[in-house]
């Protein structure tokens, strides 16, 4: 298997998971006192970079901490008290508060990334001479990594600080307060701007774990969603309290691309704008609407990863421990023993919810497992591991309740024919951007745009969502489709379940754009599960507090029990600034309101 950058992540710097709280200084800051001479150090430099996704302790990184995130306390997962013990208050949110291990991991590794970035950009845009092309390349690498570890930053915590120089003492980072979102998203604008205008395009394959162009363009038009949908539908919920006098709003004004000054809704207009014009470049790259049709993409993403779906991907090592290099591979499931090949189940599926949306069926004569939906069978696994041999047997589905409990996420599971040993764990990538994510991003937001000048959905949009469904073997949806809103019941059987485009708990949808809205984030809960996303789905669309509620109701009862005591407030749509940053930043961080 390609594996682009092992050599790599056998350098990534660890930092300290304690502190003394007395300490002043701040692990969330990596300083040298040497900067760069030449070309070849800058290179190491950035490898050091991309390392970062993997450092520290995994309940930040890649590994397992950015998609726990995404995942935990939605409609579409939970964690499990079990086997990782503080995610479980990031799913019962009145437990929540600052000393969360997890976020405290989460945020260091952030600003470690950060800081390694600010190094190359800082001695690149300071060299003494003109840099050279791949200097220029460099340089636009760390700004996407950069602008990646903002993006994760914003979308928990709100405003935070903005470090655009290297840090060479502790007090440099003990003394920055908190800027606010709106300066942090632009400071992400343009450095993927940089980042896209300065990247090659790369043939797919050529370099695996790195960004190029489109994967600049990719993350661009994620960005600008992120932005422009949070303007429009979160900002209106948000207190004064939760603002926190302006950090944590998300009301301000930018520029157009010729510099004139635009008013706040005409700043929410252009974020959806930008984000259909970098999706279309990326999507016109790769064939427009048939950009779906030539890639393999149904499919686990190991051995089969890599694939042209896949944008961005963070590059996991083989030939070491899971704990040490492998453990993204078994976080998941499917069921069984991880000494079997089975997974910890850090994120499990609420498949009272998901599997509806799948619409599967089950034959008890045959025993075999079946939907239109060619994701159902990619995504969630209908079998357990029970036998160190990676022998397996398969789940009945005639126990819907035994299903809810058995039936786990597997598609970044290795294949059932191909395990490794166990104690040499699996280089299984996390998917970060991939293709067919970008193409329902350009359908919401110019389904967007089409209904505040229309009043309707263009054909374009639906394309693109179609797009998405006919590559995993679904019918095409009408606008009549989109209206459709079937409500998901406790069915003791798979076979009632009905085909089409259902209902999402606490969520209730009357106009065509909120219909649109809801089947987008069904097709996104059926393409992207367990990726990480979810979370953030929810809070930029202003319907957080609402779809948890209406999930905690609706498991809480019948046959399967899943009971959630998730009791969500308002201010949960940021989460808490870790304390160990408050007291290191001595004063100089105040935090999120509703934490302790």
């Amino acid at each position: 298997m390609n594996k682009y950058l092992i050599a790599v992540f056998s350098i990534a710097i660890t930092l300290s998971a304690c502190s003394d709280i007395l300490e002043t200084k701040s692990y969330s800051d990596v300083s040298h006192d040497n900067y760069y001479s030449n070309e070849e150090e800058l290179e190491g430099a950035l490898n050091a970079a991309y390392s970062i996704f993997l450092s520290g302790h995994r309940d930040g990184n890649y590994e397992c901490g950015v998609n726990v995130l995404g995942e935990a306390g939605t409609d579409e997962a939970r964690t499990t008290a079990q086997s990782l013990l503080d995610s479980w208050p990031l799913d019962a949110y009145h437990t929540l508060n600052s000393s969360n291990s997890i976020l405290s991991e989460f945020w260091t590794v952030c600003y470690s990334g950060i800081n390694v970035t600010n190094e190359i950009i800082y001695a690149i845009d300071n060299w003494p001479s003109e840099p050279t092309a791949r200097m220029k390349g460099i340089n636009a690498e760390a700004k996407f990594i950069q602008a990646l570890w903002y993006f994760n930053l914003v979308r928990n915590f709100g405003g935070v600080p903005l470090i655009t120089e290297p840090s060479v003492a502790s007090h440099d980072f003990v003394s920055e307060t908190r800027d606010c979102i709106g300066d942090i998203y632009k400071h992400i604008f343009a450095l993927l701007e940089y980042s896209y205008q300065n990247l090659d395009p790369v043939e797919y394959g050529g370099q695996i774990g790195r960004a190029d162009k489109y994967a600049a363009a990719a993350l661009l038009s994620k960005a600008y969603l992120q932005a422009g949908s949070s303007m429009q539908l979160l900002q209106p919920d948000l207190t004064e309290e939760i603002k926190l006098e302006g950090i944590n709003s998300y009301s301000w004004s930018d520029a157009d691309d010729n510099g004139n000054a635009l008013s706040e809704t005409e700043t929410m207009k252009l974020y959806y704008r930008k984000a259909v014009e970098y999706s279309k470049i990326v999507l016109d790259y790769y064939g427009g609407q048939d950009c779906l049709k030539d890639g393999t993409l149904v499919g686990h993403f190991y051995p089969d990863e890599s694939t042209r779906d896949v944008l961005f991907e963070v590059v996991m090592s083989e030939g070491q421990t899971p704990s040490q290099a492998g453990y993204f591979a078994f976080m998941f499931g499917p069921d069984g023993k991880p000494v079997h090949g089975g997974g910890q189940d850090r994120v499990h599926p609420l498949n009272c919810l998901v599997i509806p949306n799948y619409t599967c069926s089950y034959d008890n004569n045959e025993q075999l497992w079946s939907s239109d939906d060619k994701r159902f069978l990619w995504t969630l696994s209908t079998y357990q591991y029970n036998r160190q041999t990676g022998a397996y047997k398969l789940l009945n589905g005639n126990n819907f309740s035994k299903i809810c409990e058995n039936i786990k996420i597997h598609k970044f599971k290795v294949d059932i024919n191909n395990i490794p040993p166990i104690s040499i764990g699996a280089g299984v990538n996390n998917p970060v951007l991939r293709l067919s994510e970008v193409c329902l991003i350009y359908a919401e937001a110019q389904g967007e745009l089409d209904y505040m000048e229309t009043g309707t959905i263009g054909a374009d949009a639906l394309a693109y969502l179609n797009a998405v469904r006919q590559n995993a073997g679904c019918s095409p949806y009408t606008m009549d489709n989109v209206r459709e809103c079937i409500a998901i019941e406790l069915h003791p059987e798979l076979n009632k379940i009905k085909k089409g485009n259902k209902e999402i708990k606490g969520y209730a949808t009357s106009t065509d754009i909120e219909h649109w809205r809801r089947t987008i984030l069904n097709e996104r809960m059926m393409e992207l599960l367990g990726e990480g996303h979810r979370w953030y789905d929810l809070v930029r669309l202003g319907i957080l507090p609402e779809v948890v509620k209406g999930v905690t109701d609706f498991v809480s009862h019948g046959t399967p029990a899943e009971y959630l005591d998730r009791r969500i407030s308002a201010f949960h749509v940021f989460r808490p600034i870790p304390l160990r940053e408050i007291q290191l930043h001595q004063g100089n961080l105040v935090q999120n309101y509703g934490y302790y």
